[in-house]
């Protein structure tokens, strides 16, 4: 006996064949994706800025700077007076609270590294996100049509709307 075959589990369906309930829940789905993805990219543009301030802040140091008076930040809003010592050397954060001392170019390409896999970061999650805005767009048109069809279909027995799936 010859029996049809059914379609893999997970397979896409065509937007024009999933009811209009489906498509209003996709399109809110998609919606909290792209929301969830500009954040995203907001926050990594934080982390960019300030690696990026990071590295000007290296550009002043150098072996002349030693001795010199600075603030130096206890909290977000608390400063002390300070001087520097260690001319030429710097402490950065590597990640997870652990710190190395680096001289300052050395300390100037880490930030560099980390701009350049921030970036990259950046560009994938904005591809991705064009991404869902493209899939929103298809789901909300095809939504918009098939309230159009609805609306346009003439009254069924009943009296109720025709079905449009």
């Amino acid at each position: 006996m010859i029996m049809a075959k059914k379609p893999p589990v997970g397979r896409p369906q065509p937007l024009e064949l999933t009811p209009v309930e489906a498509l209003l829940q996709m399109k809110q789905e998609l919606d909290e994706d792209i929301e969830y993805m500009g954040q995203s990219i907001q926050t990594l543009k934080v982390v960019m800025d300030k690696c990026i301030t990071s590295e000007d802040c290296l550009s002043k140091l150098g072996k002349d700077s030693e001795g010199k008076e600075v603030l130096v930040p206890l909290s977000g809003s608390l400063y002390v007076p300070g001087f520097l010592v260690g001319g030429g050397k710097a402490t950065i954060g590597i990640g997870t609270g652990y710190f190395v001392e680096r001289d300052v170019k050395d300390a100037k390409e880490i930030f560099k590294r980390k701009e350049k896999l921030v970036q990259d970061q950046i560009d994938k999650v904005q591809k991705a996100a064009q991404e869902k805005v493209r899939l929103r767009d298809a789901v909300t048109d095809t939504m918009q049509e098939k309230m159009m069809t609805m609306m346009a279909a003439p009254k069924n027995v009943a009296g109720g709307p025709a079905q449009v799936n």
